[in-house]
């Protein structure tokens, strides 16, 4: 065994000690107790070592030779972490009871767009007033674990906000479950379908890294990233599934762009492609921003005929795929828009939300999500902290970093709120939605027009890659596993800054042990206490630098792109 070799095997056991770790003190994350006890700053730790070590490895695999020797064993390293963390305890993440509850509601018949999770509860099989909403009380009530999903779902008084793609997976894993399961098996099994689509993703960016001859140690970057495995195999969220479709869209989209078939064959490529990001779309909304990329290659390929047409068949399937989240009933969102803490911790509901909706509308919870939830951001919050009236609120809520005159604020957001018939605080969340928004368009429109027009298939792949990040950090809403949906395409960014969000993102989980050790008191006398010293302090220290960080290399590309002229070569008229 040479040095490489030994240096390769060295890391990838340090990664499994380190996963093992954070499986064995996950054992002390217990739904429903001991917030202020939870080893969440070790686990951290543990997640920050193995980030670190993680990139070592990818180093060390560079210096390997490209075999199938070496694919095989990156491929198999990352199973063996991912079997690692499966059976382990969710670590502050209750989303998967959601997925739980609609794959239980789908098996009974029942569309899980119909009721929310609170309207189940609140309901008894003498009071139901129809024969869905009785099937759902008796599958609530069928056993003491299905009992503790029902009343574990989050957010219990919306209906679910996940697309038909998401709940067919969803409904396949309830399936695949016994009927007298415990809740730890429903959890296993539901974690274990998960896990097929996303070691289908690093499958995908392998068969991608070869296509267009790259190392496969770029795989690392996906293949044993912490925040990947932990968010997947431990917290199990349905990003997966999305993720799995939006790589296999680019994939295919990549092959008919680098293949030299007949037109046909090409235009097959295009179908294919066309219709996996219209999967994606249906697993989970996001993908939907790639499209322009899409039909703008399909364009330049294929020209505009065949484009017209993939684009009516893409835009046809994914309303067909989507059309249950689209508005359907007369029902409002609460009003509730306090940064919510508790979004995907085990704790109890936000204080102020209302429990009662009207059954039937579909698009409650998606537009709640849309225009409420707010977390670990800081160009959105930075935004819309200057366009919220400081007046009322308390010191302790009020943002050092607003600079906006009262004054000013105020011309802007009453106009909004009387316009949109909502509150002063909810008409500045749609000011600075609409600000990111349009900054969004703009850096997207730009990635359209400059990147395709460039021969190289791997600049198409990097501005797919900058559509997902820039979606991502212009959003209010930047959940660690939202960021995933931008990894498989990271080999082809060209700054090494975005390699360091995926460990940085895990910061975000900090943010629960400061709301439990200082819910009502200041943080070390800094002023905020736990839930505003997170959102005003620890966000700034998570991006700031980063930001810094990545203008600096994008201005140095900047300077390398320009052709040097020297002074003297000048000449007047």
């Amino acid at each position: 065994m040479n040095r490489r070799a030994y240096a390769f095997l060295s890391i990838a056991a340090a990664l499994w000690l380190l996963t093992a770790g954070v499986a064995w003190l996950s054992r002390q994350f217990v739904h429903g107790q001991g917030y202020a006890s939870r080893p969440i700053v070790a686990v951290l730790t543990l997640l920050g070592l193995a980030f670190v070590l993680h990139l070592v490895g990818l180093k060390v695999a560079f210096g390997c030779r490209p075999t199938r020797r070496l694919t095989a064993a990156i491929f198999s390293v990352a199973v063996l972490l991912r079997l690692t963390l499966l059976p382990s305890s969710l670590i502050q993440e209750v989303d998967i009871y959601r997925y739980l509850w609609d794959g239980l509601a789908a098996n009974q018949g029942v569309s899980p767009f119909a009721y929310s999770p609170q309207q189940v509860i609140e309901a008894t099989a003498g009071t139901a007033h129809d024969e869905s909403l009785r099937r759902l009380v008796a599958a609530g009530q069928a056993s003491p674990d299905r009992t503790a999903i029902l009343h574990r779902v989050h957010y219990g008084h919306l209906p679910t906000i996940y697309p038909p793609v998401s709940q067919a997976v969803f409904a396949v894993a309830i399936w695949l479950t016994p009927n007298d399961a415990t809740l730890a098996l429903h959890l296993l099994v539901m974690k274990a379908c998960l896990m097929v689509f996303d070691l289908g993703t690093l499958g995908l960016i392998l068969a991608l890294l070869q296509t267009l001859g790259r190392h496969p140690a770029w795989s690392i970057v996906y293949a044993w990233c912490p925040l990947v495995v932990k968010e997947f195999a431990n917290s199990g969220h349905l990003d997966a599934v999305a993720v799995f479709w939006t790589t296999l869209a680019c994939y295919l989209l990549v092959r008919m762009l680098v293949a030299h078939s007949p037109l046909a064959w090409q235009w097959q490529g295009a179908l294919g492609a066309v219709v996996a990001l219209a999967l994606a779309v249906g697993a989970k909304l996001y993908a939907v921003v790639l499209a322009p990329l899409f039909l703008s290659a399909c364009w330049r390929r294929l020209g505009w005929r065949a484009t017209i047409a993939l684009a009516a068949l893409w835009a046809i399937l994914t309303l067909g795929l989507v059309w249950p989240l689209l508005p359907g009933g007369q029902s409002k969102a609460p009003e509730h828009t306090a940064r919510l803490a508790e979004k995907t911790v085990d704790a109890p509901a936000v204080p102020g939300e209302t429990t009662t909706s009207a059954a039937g509308d579909g698009s409650r919870g998606l537009t709640t999500f849309l225009t409420r939830w707010e977390m670990n951001d800081l160009v959105f919050l930075t935004l819309v902290e200057n366009f919220r009236l400081q007046a009322t609120r308390p010191a302790h809520e009020q943002a050092w970093f607003v600079v906006l005159p009262e004054r000013l604020r105020r011309w802007v957001i009453r106009p909004v709120a009387r316009w949109g018939n909502v509150s002063e605080h909810v008409a500045a969340f749609f000011v600075a939605r609409g600000l990111t928004g349009l900054a969004f368009i703009l850096v997207a429109g730009w990635l359209v027009l400059r990147k395709p027009t460039r021969a190289s298939v791997e600049g198409w792949l990097e501005a797919a890659f900058l559509t997902l990040a820039w979606f991502w950090l212009l959003a209010p809403t930047q959940n660690p596993w939202y960021w995933i949906w931008a990894m498989p395409l990271l080999p082809f960014a060209k700054a090494r800054a975005w390699l360091a969000v995926s460990g940085l993102t895990l910061v975000y989980y900090l943010r629960f042990w400061l709301i439990y050790q200082w819910p009502n008191s200041p943080v070390l006398g800094a002023g905020y206490h736990g839930t505003e010293f997170f959102d005003f302090v620890v966000v700034w220290l998570e991006f700031g630098p980063w930001f810094l960080w990545l203008s600096w290399e994008f201005w140095g590309r900047v300077r390398r792109a320009r052709p040097f002229i020297d002074a003297g070569q000048l000449k007047p008229g």
